[in-house]
Protein backbone atom coordinates (compact mmCIF):
# COMPACT_ATOMS: atom_id res chain seq x y z
CA UNK A 1 0.00 0.00 0.00
CA UNK A 2 1.24 3.46 -0.92
CA UNK A 3 -0.37 6.51 0.71
CA UNK A 4 0.57 10.03 -0.30
CA UNK A 5 -1.09 12.91 1.60
CA UNK A 6 0.97 15.69 0.02
CA UNK A 7 0.25 17.27 -3.42
CA UNK A 8 2.90 15.15 -5.17
CA UNK A 9 3.22 11.81 -6.96
CA UNK A 10 2.16 8.76 -5.00
CA UNK A 11 4.45 6.71 -7.22
CA UNK A 12 6.72 7.82 -10.06
CA UNK A 13 8.48 5.58 -12.58
CA UNK A 14 11.19 7.00 -14.83
CA UNK A 15 12.06 4.47 -17.56
CA UNK A 16 14.95 5.59 -19.74
CA UNK A 17 15.48 2.24 -21.44
CA UNK A 18 13.69 0.89 -24.52
CA UNK A 19 11.25 -1.37 -22.64
CA UNK A 20 7.97 -1.28 -20.75
CA UNK A 21 7.86 0.99 -17.74
CA UNK A 22 5.19 -1.20 -16.14
CA UNK A 23 4.38 -4.85 -16.86
CA UNK A 24 1.44 -6.50 -15.10
CA UNK A 25 0.84 -10.26 -15.31
CA UNK A 26 -2.38 -11.28 -13.58
CA UNK A 27 -3.98 -14.72 -13.37
CA UNK A 28 -7.28 -13.36 -12.07
CA UNK A 29 -10.33 -14.69 -13.95
CA UNK A 30 -13.06 -12.34 -12.70
CA UNK A 31 -11.34 -9.23 -11.33
CA UNK A 32 -9.82 -6.23 -13.07
CA UNK A 33 -6.08 -6.19 -13.68
CA UNK A 34 -6.12 -2.47 -12.92
CA UNK A 35 -8.82 -0.70 -10.90
CA UNK A 36 -8.88 3.03 -10.28
CA UNK A 37 -11.16 4.74 -7.78
CA UNK A 38 -11.42 8.52 -7.98
CA UNK A 39 -14.40 9.59 -5.84
CA UNK A 40 -13.03 13.10 -5.21
CA UNK A 41 -12.13 14.02 -8.81
CA UNK A 42 -14.15 17.00 -10.10
CA UNK A 43 -12.22 19.01 -12.73
CA UNK A 44 -9.32 16.61 -13.26
CA UNK A 45 -8.90 13.63 -15.58
CA UNK A 46 -8.88 10.16 -14.03
CA UNK A 47 -6.65 8.61 -16.73
CA UNK A 48 -4.46 10.81 -18.93
CA UNK A 49 -1.69 10.23 -21.45
CA UNK A 50 -0.12 13.17 -23.25
CA UNK A 51 3.10 14.58 -24.74
CA UNK A 52 3.41 11.64 -27.16
CA UNK A 53 4.81 14.13 -29.67
CA UNK A 54 7.51 11.84 -31.08
CA UNK A 55 5.00 9.35 -32.55
CA UNK A 56 5.55 8.25 -36.15
CA UNK A 57 4.04 4.81 -36.83
CA UNK A 58 3.16 4.16 -33.19
CA UNK A 59 -0.09 4.87 -31.35
CA UNK A 60 -1.31 5.97 -27.92
CA UNK A 61 -3.77 3.19 -27.08
CA UNK A 62 -3.89 -0.45 -28.15
CA UNK A 63 -6.38 -3.04 -26.89
CA UNK A 64 -6.65 -6.57 -28.28
CA UNK A 65 -8.54 -9.75 -27.43
CA UNK A 66 -7.92 -13.10 -29.10
CA UNK A 67 -10.74 -14.93 -27.33
CA UNK A 68 -12.79 -17.29 -29.53
CA UNK A 69 -15.79 -17.24 -27.17
CA UNK A 70 -19.13 -16.45 -28.86
CA UNK A 71 -20.59 -15.04 -25.62
CA UNK A 72 -22.00 -11.53 -26.14
CA UNK A 73 -19.71 -8.96 -24.52
CA UNK A 74 -18.19 -5.51 -24.96
CA UNK A 75 -14.45 -5.06 -25.40
CA UNK A 76 -14.83 -1.45 -24.32
CA UNK A 77 -17.57 0.15 -22.23
CA UNK A 78 -18.16 3.81 -21.36
CA UNK A 79 -21.19 4.64 -19.22
CA UNK A 80 -22.57 7.98 -18.08
CA UNK A 81 -24.59 6.55 -15.21
CA UNK A 82 -26.65 9.57 -14.18
CA UNK A 83 -29.64 10.76 -16.22
CA UNK A 84 -29.23 14.34 -14.94
CA UNK A 85 -25.71 14.67 -16.42
CA UNK A 86 -27.06 15.96 -19.75
CA UNK A 87 -23.86 17.89 -20.50
CA UNK A 88 -21.67 14.77 -20.42
CA UNK A 89 -20.51 13.26 -23.71
CA UNK A 90 -19.48 9.60 -23.42
CA UNK A 91 -16.78 9.81 -26.06
CA UNK A 92 -15.23 12.77 -27.85
CA UNK A 93 -12.67 12.60 -30.64
CA UNK A 94 -10.88 15.67 -31.98
CA UNK A 95 -9.04 15.53 -35.29
CA UNK A 96 -6.94 18.61 -36.16
CA UNK A 97 -5.77 17.30 -39.53
CA UNK A 98 -7.63 16.23 -42.67
CA UNK A 99 -7.39 12.58 -41.64
CA UNK A 100 -10.34 10.51 -40.42
CA UNK A 101 -11.69 11.20 -36.94
CA UNK A 102 -12.90 7.58 -36.86
CA UNK A 103 -11.97 4.60 -39.02
CA UNK A 104 -14.18 1.53 -38.50
CA UNK A 105 -12.94 -1.58 -40.31
CA UNK A 106 -14.21 -5.09 -40.88
CA UNK A 107 -11.70 -7.89 -41.47
CA UNK A 108 -14.39 -10.49 -42.19
CA UNK A 109 -14.24 -12.01 -45.68
CA UNK A 110 -16.25 -9.67 -47.91
CA UNK A 111 -19.75 -10.76 -48.90
CA UNK A 112 -23.28 -9.38 -49.25
CA UNK A 113 -23.71 -9.59 -45.44
CA UNK A 114 -20.19 -8.58 -44.36
CA UNK A 115 -18.67 -5.11 -43.97
CA UNK A 116 -18.14 -2.72 -41.08
CA UNK A 117 -21.31 -1.82 -39.15
CA UNK A 118 -22.35 0.98 -36.82
CA UNK A 119 -25.40 0.60 -34.58
CA UNK A 120 -27.51 3.27 -32.90
CA UNK A 121 -29.60 1.58 -30.24
CA UNK A 122 -32.36 2.67 -27.86
CA UNK A 123 -33.05 0.37 -24.90
CA UNK A 124 -34.56 1.76 -21.71
CA UNK A 125 -35.82 -1.77 -20.86
CA UNK A 126 -39.31 -0.77 -22.11
CA UNK A 127 -40.98 -1.59 -25.44
CA UNK A 128 -40.55 0.99 -28.19
CA UNK A 129 -43.80 2.89 -28.74
CA UNK A 130 -45.14 4.26 -32.01
CA UNK A 131 -43.40 7.49 -33.03
CA UNK A 132 -40.41 6.89 -30.77
CA UNK A 133 -36.93 7.66 -32.05
CA UNK A 134 -34.57 4.72 -32.53
CA UNK A 135 -31.55 6.91 -33.24
CA UNK A 136 -30.37 10.17 -34.74
CA UNK A 137 -27.36 11.34 -36.74
CA UNK A 138 -26.70 15.08 -36.36
CA UNK A 139 -24.54 17.34 -38.52
CA UNK A 140 -23.30 20.32 -36.49
CA UNK A 141 -20.88 23.21 -36.55
CA UNK A 142 -19.78 26.34 -34.67
CA UNK A 143 -21.96 29.41 -35.21
CA UNK A 144 -19.43 31.80 -33.65
CA UNK A 145 -15.92 31.94 -32.19
CA UNK A 146 -17.05 30.84 -28.73
CA UNK A 147 -17.58 27.13 -29.48
CA UNK A 148 -21.37 27.45 -29.59
CA UNK A 149 -22.29 24.36 -31.61
CA UNK A 150 -25.52 24.26 -33.63
CA UNK A 151 -27.21 21.41 -35.47
CA UNK A 152 -27.79 22.24 -39.14
CA UNK A 153 -29.23 18.93 -40.33
CA UNK A 154 -30.05 15.48 -38.99
CA UNK A 155 -31.40 12.05 -39.92
CA UNK A 156 -33.83 10.33 -37.54
CA UNK A 157 -35.06 6.74 -37.44
CA UNK A 158 -38.65 6.71 -36.08
CA UNK A 159 -40.93 3.82 -35.22
CA UNK A 160 -44.38 3.81 -36.82
CA UNK A 161 -45.99 1.25 -34.52
CA UNK A 162 -45.60 -0.20 -31.06
CA UNK A 163 -42.88 -2.80 -31.36
CA UNK A 164 -43.14 -6.47 -30.49
CA UNK A 165 -41.59 -9.71 -31.72
CA UNK A 166 -43.26 -9.45 -35.16
CA UNK A 167 -43.90 -5.69 -35.57
CA UNK A 168 -40.85 -3.47 -36.07
CA UNK A 169 -41.83 -0.89 -38.72
CA UNK A 170 -39.75 2.30 -38.88
CA UNK A 171 -39.23 5.36 -41.10
CA UNK A 172 -36.13 7.39 -41.97
CA UNK A 173 -36.75 11.16 -41.72
CA UNK A 174 -34.34 13.81 -43.06
CA UNK A 175 -34.31 17.32 -41.52
CA UNK A 176 -32.58 20.52 -42.61
CA UNK A 177 -32.46 24.06 -41.20
CA UNK A 178 -33.12 27.35 -42.92
CA UNK A 179 -32.27 30.59 -41.11
CA UNK A 180 -31.84 30.58 -37.33
CA UNK A 181 -31.68 27.06 -35.90
CA UNK A 182 -32.79 28.34 -32.48
CA UNK A 183 -36.24 28.92 -34.01
CA UNK A 184 -37.76 25.46 -34.00
CA UNK A 185 -39.92 26.11 -37.07
CA UNK A 186 -36.77 26.70 -39.15
CA UNK A 187 -35.75 23.06 -38.73
CA UNK A 188 -38.21 20.87 -40.57
CA UNK A 189 -38.57 17.49 -42.14
CA UNK A 190 -37.68 17.68 -45.84
CA UNK A 191 -37.80 14.04 -46.90
CA UNK A 192 -38.96 10.69 -45.51
CA UNK A 193 -38.54 7.08 -46.56
CA UNK A 194 -41.36 5.19 -44.87
CA UNK A 195 -41.38 1.59 -43.70
CA UNK A 196 -42.88 0.43 -47.02
CA UNK A 197 -40.19 2.18 -49.11
CA UNK A 198 -42.34 5.15 -50.19
CA UNK A 199 -40.41 8.41 -50.58
CA UNK A 200 -41.95 11.76 -49.64
CA UNK A 201 -40.26 15.12 -50.25
CA UNK A 202 -41.56 18.28 -48.58
CA UNK A 203 -43.80 16.58 -46.00
CA UNK A 204 -45.00 13.13 -45.15
CA UNK A 205 -48.16 11.12 -44.73
CA UNK A 206 -51.41 10.98 -46.67
CA UNK A 207 -51.06 14.10 -48.87
CA UNK A 208 -53.22 12.96 -51.79
CA UNK A 209 -55.67 10.52 -50.25
CA UNK A 210 -53.23 7.62 -50.45
CA UNK A 211 -49.50 7.07 -50.05
CA UNK A 212 -47.84 6.81 -53.48
CA UNK A 213 -44.38 5.43 -54.09
CA UNK A 214 -43.05 8.99 -54.52
CA UNK A 215 -44.69 12.30 -53.65
CA UNK A 216 -43.60 15.92 -53.35
CA UNK A 217 -45.30 18.38 -51.01
CA UNK A 218 -44.80 21.93 -49.73
CA UNK A 219 -45.30 25.39 -51.23
CA UNK A 220 -45.14 25.38 -55.04
CA UNK A 221 -43.80 21.81 -55.20
CA UNK A 222 -41.99 20.97 -58.42
CA UNK A 223 -40.39 17.99 -60.10
CA UNK A 224 -37.67 18.61 -62.68
CA UNK A 225 -36.27 15.96 -65.04
CA UNK A 226 -33.20 17.47 -66.65
CA UNK A 227 -30.72 16.27 -69.26
CA UNK A 228 -29.70 19.54 -70.93
CA UNK A 229 -30.78 23.15 -71.46
CA UNK A 230 -33.16 21.98 -74.20
CA UNK A 231 -33.97 18.56 -72.80
CA UNK A 232 -35.97 18.91 -69.61
CA UNK A 233 -39.45 18.50 -68.19
CA UNK A 234 -40.76 20.46 -65.21
CA UNK A 235 -44.02 19.98 -63.35
CA UNK A 236 -45.05 22.72 -60.91
CA UNK A 237 -48.16 23.07 -58.73
CA UNK A 238 -48.95 26.70 -57.85
CA UNK A 239 -52.18 26.96 -55.89
CA UNK A 240 -55.00 25.78 -58.16
CA UNK A 241 -52.75 25.79 -61.25
CA UNK A 242 -50.58 22.98 -62.58
CA UNK A 243 -47.77 23.81 -65.01
CA UNK A 244 -45.97 21.36 -67.29
CA UNK A 245 -42.94 23.13 -68.78
CA UNK A 246 -40.56 21.91 -71.46
CA UNK A 247 -38.25 23.55 -74.01
CA UNK A 248 -40.04 25.35 -76.85
CA UNK A 249 -38.03 23.39 -79.42
CA UNK A 250 -39.16 20.03 -78.03
CA UNK A 251 -42.29 17.96 -78.05
CA UNK A 252 -43.91 15.47 -75.69
CA UNK A 253 -44.73 11.92 -76.71
CA UNK A 254 -47.15 9.62 -74.88
CA UNK A 255 -46.09 6.10 -75.72
CA UNK A 256 -46.98 2.58 -74.68
CA UNK A 257 -44.80 -0.52 -74.75
CA UNK A 258 -45.10 -4.19 -73.91
CA UNK A 259 -42.08 -4.09 -71.65
CA UNK A 260 -40.57 -1.88 -68.99
CA UNK A 261 -38.05 -0.39 -71.42
CA UNK A 262 -38.42 1.81 -74.49
CA UNK A 263 -37.82 -0.74 -77.25
CA UNK A 264 -40.44 -0.56 -80.02
CA UNK A 265 -42.87 1.78 -78.21
CA UNK A 266 -46.10 2.88 -79.85
CA UNK A 267 -46.91 6.60 -79.97
CA UNK A 268 -50.43 7.22 -78.70
CA UNK A 269 -50.33 11.02 -78.57
CA UNK A 270 -47.88 13.77 -79.46
CA UNK A 271 -47.85 17.35 -78.20
CA UNK A 272 -45.92 19.60 -80.57
CA UNK A 273 -43.83 22.48 -79.24
CA UNK A 274 -45.81 24.86 -81.44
Amino acid sequence: KIQQDAPAFGIQIDQNGNSNAINIDTESTASAAIEIEAPATTDGTVIMSYSADALTSGGMLYLESGSASTTARNLGTIINDHASATGATCLRMQQNSTGYAMDVRSKITSSATAGARLRLLTDDTATMGSGHRLGSIEFSGAEDGSNNITVGARIDALTTQTWDATSNAADLAFYTTTGDASTSSNTAERMRIDSAGHITVGGHGDLVGFVPTFQVGGTQPAIVIYESATGFLTTVVDGDLVYIVYDDSSGIYWRTATNAGTSSPTTQMFLNSA
